[in-house]
């Protein structure tokens, strides 16, 4: 599996608080994007933290995460499980700078690939997106963005209320030629100028020298990340 990252720091921002994990093994692949909270002293922290958390977890409930109709756990147990660890880091880490939770606040969007089983599982918390596309070129949105009641507000893995918008998706990797995640603002731009068509013929679709140039042409307000994993 090939495994291709892209980042460009919003033009407001005096740094890119969008954290990459990728991490690869010859059974494994994990990847995830956290987006942490803007003007938040430690949301680069709070993201990383998200990120490794994340992937101790679906690393060793793997086999829960496979396939959630073989499942003999409960989605809503899972879901407190994973935010409770990824909170009880940020408060031991917090309980060293003297800093509020909140200020480690990020969003959560990661996937994981078992290559001998063909499987998928993702995990999704707040504003990013996760897509695939299938071997017939057409587009599946497999975790949309979650926005909460008022304009540029999500759900962040410090709110309140959290637990119940962490969404599980289970997948067969056969199905797909791409797997993708999209940060808040590579989500944005694509979705205003359609998903479909700039994903499928624009981008996957382009040899690999002209995808980087396209993508460091493009004027971001707010940071914009994307992982792309593709089938060799």
């Amino acid at each position: 599996m090939e495994i291709r990252k892209y980042q460009k720091k919003g033009k407001k921002k005096w740094q890119c608080e969008d954290i990459l994990l990728c991490e690869k093994s010859d059974d494994l692949v994990f990847c995830g994007i956290a987006d942490g909270q803007s003007n938040k002293k430690y949301c680069r922290e709070g993201a990383k933290i998200a990120l490794d958390t994340a992937k101790d977890y679906m690393l060793r409930e793997q086999d829960s995460l496979t396939d959630g109709r073989n499942n003999d756990r409960y989605n809503d147990e899972m879901q407190s499980e994973l935010l409770c660890e990824i909170r009880k880091r940020i408060r031991d880490h917090a309980a060293g700078t003297g800093a509020d939770m909140a200020d480690y606040a990020s969003t959560l969007c990661c996937i994981l690939c078992n290559l001998v089983t063909k499987t998928f599982s993702c995990i999704h918390l707040g504003d990013g997106r996760i897509a695939g596309i299938s071997k017939e070129k057409k587009i599946q949105t497999l975790s949309a963005p979650e926005n909460g009641p008022i304009k540029n507000y999500t759900y962040l893995t410090t709110t309140d209320g959290a637990m119940s918008h962490v969404h599980f998706h289970f997948g067969d990797l056969h199905r797909f030629q791409h797997l993708i995640l999209l940060s808040d603002g590579a989500e944005r731009l694509f979705r205003t100028l359609r998903l479909n068509k700039i994903l499928c013929d624009e981008i996957l679709l382009r040899d690999e020298k002209s995808f980087p140039e396209y993508f460091r042409e493009k004027n971001f307000t707010d940071d914009a990340s994307i992982i792309i994993l593709s089938e060799r």
